[in-house]
């Protein structure tokens, strides 16, 4: 194999070499842990919630992070990977990133806070004009967590990320819930984020120590800026089209819409946790380090999007097919209507393995102006779509926007697969086992429908995942065996490449 190395941004003397491949699977390994816990815990906090909030608290809640989580989640990666790629960690550049983000979170907080109640009037939505204000509070919290996560994942240190979401998630999801059975219920979700951001915050700081120094460099502030600016627009325009859904479905069809996507969302997210998430924290600080060669970018392109789709095609296809059983399960009659916006919701995982992870690889690449073309041609696609549907209702409104988004993420994956030097036909054959084997899982559980109904929804939901496990692995087993230990391979092989700058993986 060859041997690679590239500058991680550190200074003279920490450089030590670490194989490249020991922290994609180390990496994994850490992400899958991570996501399998935060998620698994977040699904057990919403369902507790969700028995002392209604669906119209969770709208007006998604109303809010509309407007908020662009900035507060996007805008915190983007910042993230600008700080990065710059590979510059004196105290002076990280300070001056940290004053530059604070006077855009400050301006983004008053600008939120003036807006709630024109917002409220918009939606129809009272509440809102109390719950963005302090919504947008997070915004303030951001800028140091953004640096103190750079300074972390600069070191592919994915055990500290890890640990620091899980924390998050625990406490924030007890100070939600301790809110959500007393009197102030509707503040429920509002304490929830806001717990999560100060601890996240707390073990950030246990980790790193850093605190900014009283520098300001103007000159390097706007050019972090301007990057991150360019990141954030990319990284934004490719999720934007679900606060459009959600803005658009809250003034066609109301609140109580809106939450009804909430609480399927909950469940998709649950999913990317272990399915999407290991690979996704990959794509940016791998390939950055693998840039210049593009014969092992093509190969880890390769096989992390044939581990997507035999990992994620069954997890969200299953999703779908089982979408009411479990909603009538885990929640009361008065969600019975999510069941039907959570099967649309899943249909997404068909085009998963080919354009989901399509901006993750272009900042990779170091191509984000590639990114930014292809996010606003579909949007531009997608939003009159989404308006257009959103008068029928949430279903269509979703399924509308995965045809649109996911044609759209299909072409980029070609237009890397070229940049790449890769071949169409070679990147179609590595993800051939699991479409076919998927194909395969969803006929036997719609001629089991039809053959043996099961009126008890728990036990047609045991049946159905059984059924869908045994069918989905056997046939893998049977006919693409050789792919299965392709995969493995790749995950457990330790010699692939060196970066230089991040420590060891642990054995």
């Amino acid at each position: 194999m060859t041997s690679e190395t590239a500058s991680a941004g550190y200074l003279p003397g920490e450089e030590t070499p670490v194989s490249v491949n020991a922290a994609v699977r180390q990496g994994f390994l850490w992400n899958m842990l991570n996501f399998l816990f935060s998620q698994g815990a977040g699904i057990v906090i919403f369902v507790a919630l969700s028995r002392a909030l209604s669906p119209a608290i969770f709208g007006v809640f998604a109303l809010a992070a509309v407007i908020v989580d662009v900035f507060a989640l996007q805008g915190r990666w983007a910042a993230m990977d600008a700080l990065i790629q710059r590979q510059d960690f004196s105290r002076r550049a990280l300070s001056s990133a940290f004053f530059a983000l604070m006077g855009v979170g400050i301006a983004i907080t008053v600008g939120a806070a003036a807006s709630a109640g024109w917002a409220a009037a918009v939606f129809d939505a009272p509440s809102l004009s109390v719950v963005l204000p302090m919504l947008a509070l997070t915004l303030v919290l951001t800028p140091p967590i953004v640096v103190m996560e750079a300074l972390i994942m600069r070191r592919l240190q994915f055990r500290a990320q890890a640990i620091r979401s899980i924390i998050g998630t625990l406490v924030g999801g007890a100070v939600g819930i301790g809110v959500a059975f007393t009197p102030a219920l509707e503040w429920a979700l509002v304490a929830q984020r806001l717990a999560g951001a100060l601890v996240t915050l707390g073990v950030l700081f246990a980790f790193t120590r850093w605190a900014p120094s009283l520098e300001f460099d103007g000159a390097s502030a706007m050019r972090f800026l301007r990057r991150a600016g360019q990141l954030w627009g990319t990284s934004m325009l490719a999720s934007l089209h679900a606060r459009i859904i959600d803005a658009f479905v809250g003034v066609r069809a109301g609140a109580v819409s809106v939450g009804l996507i909430s609480v399927a969302r909950r469940f998709e997210t649950l999913l990317h946790g272990p399915v999407t998430g290991p690979i996704q924290g990959l794509w940016v600080p791998v390939l950055s380090a693998l840039r210049q060669d593009r014969v092992q970018s093509w190969r880890l392109f390769l096989r992390l999007s044939q581990l997507a789709a035999l990992v994620a095609l069954p997890a969200f296809l299953g999703l779908a097919l089982v979408a009411n059983e479990l909603i009538v399960i885990v929640f009361d009659e008065r969600y019975a209507a999510a069941g039907a916006v959570l099967t649309a919701v899943a249909l997404q995982g068909v085009f998963m393995p080919a354009g989901f992870f399509a901006n993750l690889v272009f900042a990779g690449l170091d191509r984000s102006d590639l990114s930014l073309k292809f996010s606003v041609l579909a949007l531009a696609t997608c939003a009159p779509v989404i308006w257009f549907a959103a008068a029928y209702g949430p279903v269509a409104a979703v399924l509308a926007t995965t045809m649109v988004m996911g044609l759209a993420g299909v072409l980029a994956t070609a237009v890397q697969i070229r940049m790449l030097g890769g071949r169409c036909v070679e990147f179609a054959r590595a993800l051939a086992p699991g479409y076919s084997a998927v194909a395969a899982m969803t006929l036997a559980l719609l001629v089991l429908r039809q053959v043996a109904p099961i009126d008890d929804p728990l036990t047609s939901l045991l049946v159905q995942v059984s059924l869908g496990a045994t069918v989905y692995v056997g046939w893998l087993f049977l006919f693409h065996r050789a792919q299965l230990q392709e995969a493995w391979s790749f995950l457990s092989h330790r010699d692939v490449g060196v970066v230089a700058g991040a420590p060891a993986a642990a054995k």
